[in-house]
């Protein structure tokens, strides 16, 4: 159509109310959008430098009418004022690098401008030397505070940034309101797109909450994948897209059903949809709402996703039209989930639905069924003991951990990095000392030269070095490196950031001041037929090993009857049919047993009678959502397919109060042939010496990486550390499981 000669043109004006209207829309009242935003800024950041480093993370709680604070600060590659301009002060932009193939989430080119949906936004960044400040105010003005000038020592003090480059931006909230610590905590820690940045090792995430007068809480943010089974390891084809080749999906079962729907971002079931970095979704697809399907835990990668993004704003770019199969921004500016009337979508979800029919169908059918090998009532009560033993045995280990002081080990072979802390995170029980070693490349520095070191917070932890920290010799003979020990000694319960320096080359550690342990409570001979405990909680669903105690007198006119143990209510069953036989315990000095129960109906309270001869006594029994504390460490049997691995701990890591089971692959070769697939040959005496073997070497592994964590170690180092353990533990578990018996 031809335009007709001086006719008005012009672009509709994006007022300041459309500003916030699109800024609110995308974040609504939901603070932690907001913070996900800026935490997955630095960690694509830190990507795009190809380097490690922390996010710290600081909230304001403080009650009151004033704004509250949210700050985000990293010690990434930084920003000049020509860059903060074009990232943080442009709507629309594709500054992130994903149009340029790097492996960065920024897509939408609003990224933290949305942030004005709570208040204005202040961004601070330090690079090259240069420290320039913006403002943005939620009519969407800006303006330049500070532009590409030297940072003073009080500027870099205030930020955090001590020295190189970072960036440090602040949220001045107002009335939204801000979750609780814990609960923010727990947010952050499990919303399924930031699940990979807080299960990063190379990543310390750190929450900060204060107030205006309370002392600051910090918290150490680490998301733990749950332990699951497998169930589905596969590609799909995506239908009408070829050039997605075969999406890699993977399938596995969670350890408990979760019923949460889709709305709820931290729930543990879901297939997470990942592109080159970002996770877009975590969804059933058709199956949303199915019950039996609660119990996959799952994930997809595709980055055909990310490719689809660029293509789409290619062609809105070059004014060309979009074709059918890419018609409309697959990535929701919503931030959660993808657009669901994408075609590519539709075609996803047809191909992942059909994948997980069977696997879906195979859940339903265990449900029902629920039918499972079990071991005899003599192997579980050797096993029972020996979770107990091995509690002790794990606790015993820890206290002795921490009554030395050994160095830790310095770096891999290899091309040594200019300055390196060994280890990257340490825990260090309260008003102990650890060393940490400081390993510097040797090109460029002397031995004597001296070591900056700098620790926040410092009324949490101090260094005890007498006099300079200065570098010598590597301890193993590598002169390549210089090497510095440092030793921390933690004040507090709290988590703190230890940084070395020399010259321009720098390192990061993360310490944790932790309680020490309790001495273990010695165990009183009990006077009569007993339980452990008057009371327990047992979780929904859960199965739980009770303890019961006799002396040896009374015990021994009854022990070949065995314990009869029933419950009077329906909601706690009592497994192994109701009979366990009871064993000399010469370490403690008198007969024990274990009974296992079953919680099956929340709420439920019952008591407990176990009977020997004409002795009896009782427990309580209460069936409550999750059992807080357990006694000891279950063992039992897996009936799937573990592969390489003879075990694994469920969860991964020990945590204060929370239960954790040891499984035992029995499908593994070099244990089947011994068991058997029923577990007839469970209780043989080479079973039982396969047994102690396969145990022993999960207690010392779980032990060796407690201390020296995932960080490179010296193999010499490690093999000794390992054996030494192996040596002194496996004595005592073949005692439990009694493996010289014939």
């Amino acid at each position: 159509m031809k335009k007709k000669q001086g006719l008005r043109r012009g672009r509709i004006e994006y007022t300041a109310r459309a500003f916030l209207q699109d800024a609110q829309e995308a974040m609504g009242t939901d603070v932690v959008k907001g913070l996900i935003e800026l935490i997955t800024n630095a960690d694509d950041s830190y990507a795009r430098a190809n380097t490690s480093g922390p996010v710290r993370v600081e909230v304001d709680h403080s009650r009151g009418s004033q704004p509250h604070n949210l700050v985000v600060k990293d010690r990434a590659s930084g920003m000049s004022s020509k860059e903060m301009e074009a990232q943080l002060l442009t709507i629309g932009g594709r500054t992130s690098g994903l149009a340029e193939g790097m492996a960065v989430r920024g897509n939408r080119g609003r990224g933290a401008k949305d942030l004005v949906a709570f208040g204005d936004v202040e961004f601070t960044s330090i690079k090259d030397g240069l420290l320039s400040t913006a403002l943005l105010h939620q009519t969407g003005d800006w303006e330049f505070l500070r532009q590409d000038e030297r940072p003073t020592k009080e500027d870099r003090s205030k930020l955090g940034i001590r020295r190189g480059n970072g960036t440090v931006v602040t949220v001045h909230s107002q009335s939204v309101s801000i979750p609780r610590h814990k609960r923010l905590r727990d947010l952050l820690t499990n919303d399924y797109q930031l699940r990979d940045v807080m299960a990063d090792r190379d990543r310390q995430i750190t929450l900060v909450s204060t107030t205006k007068t309370g002392r600051p809480r910090n918290a150490r943010l680490r998301y733990k994948p749950p332990v699951t089974e497998p169930l589905l390891n596969t590609h799909v084809e995506i239908d009408g897209y070829p050039e997605a080749g075969r999406v890699p999906l993977s399938l596995g079962k969670l350890p408990d059903r979760s019923d949460e729907s889709r709305s709820v971002p931290t729930r543990p079931s879901g297939i997470l949809i990942k592109g080159k970095r970002a996770i877009y979704d975590n969804t059933l697809f058709g199956y949303e709402g199915h019950p039996t399907a609660g119990w996959i835990h799952g994930r997809l990668n595709c980055d055909y996703i990310d490719q689809l993004a660029n293509e789409h704003d290619d062609l809105v770019e070059s004014g060309e039209t979009p074709p059918e199969t890419n018609p409309l921004p697959i990535i929701s500016r919503r931030r959660r989930g993808l657009t669901g009337d994408h075609p590519f979508w539709n075609a996803l979800n047809k191909a992942v639905n059909e994948a997980i029919v069977p696997v879906v169908a195979s859940l339903e059918e265990a449900e029902l069924t629920g039918a499972e090998p079990k071991e005899s009532a003599d192997t579980r009560r050797r096993l029972d003991n020996l979770g107990l033993a091995a509690a002790r045995m794990l606790q015993q280990e820890s206290m002795r951990e921490h009554e030395q002081d050994v160095p830790p080990p310095g770096p891999v072979p290899g091309a040594p990095d200019p300055l390196v802390v060994y280890p990257k995170q340490m825990n260090i029980v309260v008003g102990s000392i650890k060393t940490l070693s400081v390993v510097c490349d040797a090109e460029g520095l002397d031995e004597g030269d001296e070591i900056t070191v700098e620790i926040e917070p410092l009324d949490a932890f101090e260094v005890t070095n007498e006099g300079p920290i200065r570098l010598g010799p590597h301890r193993h003979g590598r002169t390549d490196v210089l090497t510095a020990p440092v030793r921390i000694k933690a004040l507090s319960a709290e988590e703190g950031l230890f940084e070395a320096s020399i010259g321009e080359r720098s390192g990061l550690a993360v310490l944790e001041g932790i309680p020490a342990p309790p001495p273990p409570t010695p165990i009183e001979p009990p006077d009569r037929l007993q339980f452990e405990k008057d009371t327990y909680n047992v979780g929904i669903n859960k199965t739980k090993s009770l303890a019961i105690w006799a002396p040896i007198k009374e015990a021994e006119q009854h022990v070949a009857k065995g314990v009869r143990v029933r419950s009077d209510k329906e909601g706690v069953t009592v497994l192994d049919g109701g009979m366990t036989t009871m064993a000399l315990d010469e370490d403690l000095g008198f007969y024990t047993a274990n009974i296992r129960v079953k919680g099956s109906q929340r709420g439920s309270n019952a008591t407990l009678y176990a009977s020997l001869g004409e002795h009896t006594t009782r427990t309580t029994v209460t069936v409550v959502s999750r059992d807080p504390g357990i006694a000891g460490l279950n063992i039992e049997f897996a009936n799937h397919d573990t592969g390489n691995h003879r075990s694994y701990f469920d969860p991964p890591d020990r945590r204060s109060g929370e239960e954790q089971t040891l499984w035992i692959a029995k499908k593994h070769p070099s244990l089947l042939p011994l068991v058997g697939d029923d577990l007839s040959g469970a209780d043989t005496s080479e079973a039982r010496t396969a047994l102690a073997e396969i145990v022993a070497e999960a207690l010392v592994s779980q032990i060796v990486t407690e201390i020296h964590g995932d960080h490179p170690v010296e193999a010499l180092v490690l093999y000794q550390s390992h054996a030494e353990r192996q040596t002194r533990l496996l004595p005592k578990v073949q005692k439990v499981l009694d493996v010289a018996r014939r």
